[in-house]
């Protein structure tokens, strides 16, 4: 199985429920196509150097298998 790792960012913060709502859509999408087995979506956990660079800041990562 290949698995496939895509980092989520948007340039501004967006409220947790489109986020949520995003990730959700995502899935379906994915599991709809097919061409999936397996599926993971977590949100960024901030830590204090994510004010140094955050450009590098994800919102969320998902992961497909």
């Amino acid at each position: 199985m290949i698995n496939h790792t895509m980092i989520v960012s948007f340039d501004d913060a967006i409220p947790d429920s489109e986020l949520d709502q995003y990730l959700k859509d995502i899935e379906q999408v994915m599991r709809d196509s097919g061409t999936i087995q397996t599926f993971a979506a977590k949100r960024h956990i901030r830590v204090a150097a994510d004010d140094h660079s955050p450009v590098f800041v994800a919102s969320a990562v998902v992961r497909l298998g």
